[in-house]
């Protein structure tokens, strides 16, 4: 397992972590928002051991500054877009039994429960983590993951998460993680931290980071604002 860099969450999975050799299937009900914030931590771990970090079928094209903010060596990251489900459900199946990359992240929303059982299998032989990420009412269907997440957003600056499977006992209720990013930090403000009973429509917005789509390729840095 490789801790997921909330101590109350490793409390509750299995092994105190993110297994490896198995599915990690997280539902959410927009795709693109909570993905990297959630396996930031494993996936720095990759990132420091020099493993390739391989994204399929990301709905927004990786932010490079972003995840450098985060301890993730952009160059480490494989993108790989396009093709059709199908494509894509055999690429990543190819890629488990290659066993070719430290962490796999991969967003298949059409996914049937017979494909998510095949995958599942390969899975089996992987030794690195494997995050699938599916539409939150997935949460119907039968799924061989072992352990299946819901998550959501919680403001201000932090995450919700419901084990709905995992090995061992059943879990209730949902857990409160806090998930300021590392870049805002030092900018926030002790009443816009995550415990402050703030209300987030009376913070002052943060200027808009540029989106760097280049991987590796460093942003220019802001201009100092005048006074």
């Amino acid at each position: 397992c490789a801790p997921s860099g909330w101590a109350a969450l490793d409390a509750e999975l299995p092994g105190h972590g993110w297994p490896s050799h198995s599915l990690i299937e997280v539902l959410q009900a927009q795709a693109g928002q909570l993905e990297w914030r959630l396996a930031a931590t494993a996936l720095q771990q990759q990132s420091l051991q020099r493993q390739a970090i391989v994204a399929l079928g990301a709905p927004l094209p990786p932010h490079a500054s972003g995840l450098a903010q985060q301890g993730i060596a952009p160059e480490q990251l494989v993108w790989v877009q396009g093709g059709s489900p199908q494509d894509q459900l055999w690429a990543l199946e190819q890629l488990l039994r290659a066993n070719a990359a430290g962490a796999l992240l991969a967003w298949l929303p059409q996914a049937l429960p017979e494909q998510i059982r095949r995958l599942q299998i390969s899975a089996q032989q992987f030794a690195g983590l494997v995050f699938l990420f599916r539409p939150e009412p997935c949460r119907h269907q039968a799924s061989a993951a072992p352990l299946r997440l819901l998550a959501r957003a919680s403001s201000p600056w932090a995450l919700q998460l419901q084990i709905l499977k995992r090995r061992g006992p059943v879990h209730v209720g949902w857990l409160d993680l806090p998930a300021v990013p590392h870049c805002l930090q030092a900018a926030l403000t002790p009443r816009m931290q995550p415990e402050a009973p703030h209300s987030p429509q009376h913070m002052s917005p943060l200027p808009a980071q540029p989106h760097d789509t280049a991987l590796g390729r460093p942003v220019a840095p802001r201009p100092a604002l005048q006074h």
